[in-house]
């Protein structure tokens, strides 16, 4: 889909008044991806991002007082939308299967990568788990190299398991250059939590051949 057709979607939405309730929420998740091979794409993710953020109660700069998300129907400020509970739980859910980026005050931003390449290396990744080479390992990254993080997958669970790919971002120096993660060969893979809560490695996993140049 495209992201104006997401924001008329969210524009319809918003015509019906400020609380957004699961299905409003599914029904633009769903403008934006009708299908596994209808993949997000940049300006869609910020589209969304930026109606999930327009909660009062996110953020850290104006705290609601209990029961406002029920019972308030005129918002203080005209440009806060008002989040059910179920609707969050259905956002919580898109946003780890699309890899947005959480931050540390509730807010998400779009994912650092496109829809295609978080696809392709779920699908690197679960043809390593199904050719059962999988050997975690306790280990570092290899020294000099930055490296931008991607959730992969999420266990269900309280004891569940976290998946974060390691993309190469290129050398740590002083002036860094950007680097075009849509062109990387290969990731690794950090698995988080468990019953022990140990942090182990798996990779590199190539998106490409090692071969060609």
């Amino acid at each position: 889909m495209s992201t104006q057709q997401v924001q008329r979607t969210i524009h319809r939405v918003l015509q019906e008044g400020v609380f957004i309730d699961e299905p409003e929420a599914a029904d633009v998740f769903k403008t934006a991806v009708k299908s596994p091979r209808d993949p997000l794409v940049k300006g869609e993710a910020g589209a969304i991002a930026d109606l999930f953020n327009r909660q009062p109660s996110i953020g850290g700069s104006r705290p609601v007082p209990p029961g406002m998300m029920v019972t308030l129907a005129v918002p203080e400020n005209p440009n806060d939308v008002i989040w059910s509970k179920t609707a969050n739980a259905a956002a919580n859910v898109f946003f780890t299967e699309h890899a947005f980026v959480r931050n540390g005050d509730g807010t998400v931003a779009p994912p650092i990568v496109s829809g295609k390449l978080l696809a392709k290396m779920r699908q690197a990744f679960e043809k390593v788990e199904l050719a059962g080479l999988i050997e975690w390992k306790p280990g570092r990254l290899p020294d000099g190299n930055g490296f931008e993080r991607v959730l992969l997958k999420q266990e269900p669970g309280n004891d569940r398991y976290t998946y974060t790919a390691l993309l190469p971002a290129g050398p740590v120096v002083l002036h860094p250059r950007p680097v075009d993660l849509e062109k990387s060969r290969y990731f690794y893979v950090e698995r988080s939590g468990g019953l022990a809560g140990l942090t182990t490695l798996l990779g590199p996993i190539y998106l490409k051949d090692p071969r060609d140049v």
